[in-house]
């Protein structure tokens, strides 16, 4: 479901460009490329918003803040940028040519996928209008005060947690792949100016309690019982 939710996305996407980023001490700066399709906020808001998460997890604070961006007008689309990735074999998933990745899920059956790469967030935080963070030209270039930035992967996830299963080289991986069997992987970065305190839909601190930073297991409970009315 999720794959088909964004392989429209895939036909949008422009030529490819080249994103910077830096590593090491002293620092070097390097490269990655990625191709980038701009997607207007409503669309990718009404995407997002069919996904399903894992159990004891909601998205619910993320698409209250979005859509309170959206209706303030301080988001108006994305930059939804798709890294081309070395030595990570391009199959073919219900008909479109997709790049996938070997990635494991965190414990448990069915769990969360670990995060991206250092490489690659420091571009869609700049696209987004963050400037402490660099991301080369082409990012500079795509920012707006508007837009939001989206990084999008593809991993090979079959219901087996075998190694061998998961490898998205192996010959069985060979000729049309089934949709179900790909992980659709993304990370989000806002408009700096909605958000120039990272916030992202919900607060920590209980208004009854102004001098309770953190909440106790009781307000927990609350906060994810609201999140999911």
């Amino acid at each position: 479901m999720h794959f088909a939710a964004v392989c429209g996305w895939l036909e949008q996407r422009g030529v490819e460009q080249t994103f910077k980023y830096y590593e090491g001490s002293p620092r070097r700066e390097k490269e990655f490329k990625a191709r980038v399709a701009i997607i207007p906020a409503a669309d990718v808001f009404d995407t997002v918003k069919k996904f399903s998460w894992t159990e004891g997890y909601s998205f619910n604070p993320t698409l209250l803040f979005l859509k309170k961006a959206m209706e303030t007008g301080q988001l108006k689309d994305w930059a939804v940028v798709v890294p081309s990735l070395n030595n990570n074999p391009i199959r073919k998933v219900d008909g479109f040519d997709v790049q996938l990745l070997k990635r494991s899920r965190r414990d448990g059956v069915r769990g969360g996928f670990t995060g991206f790469s250092f490489r690659q967030r420091p571009a869609i935080m700049r696209i987004a209008g963050n400037l402490e963070e660099f991301g080369g030209a082409a990012a500079e270039a795509l920012s707006t005060s508007t837009r939001g930035a989206m990084l999008l992967n593809f991993s090979a996830d079959p219901a087996s947690q075998d190694a061998a299963d998961r490898d998205p080289s192996a010959e069985a991986w060979d000729g049309d792949i089934e949709s179900a069997d790909v992980a659709t992987i993304f990370a989000l970065a806002v408009p700096y100016l909605s958000a120039p305190r990272g916030r992202i839909g919900f607060r920590v601190r209980d208004d009854s309690q102004p001098d309770k930073p953190i909440l106790d297991e009781d307000d927990l409970r609350k906060l994810k019982a609201d999140a999911t009315d």
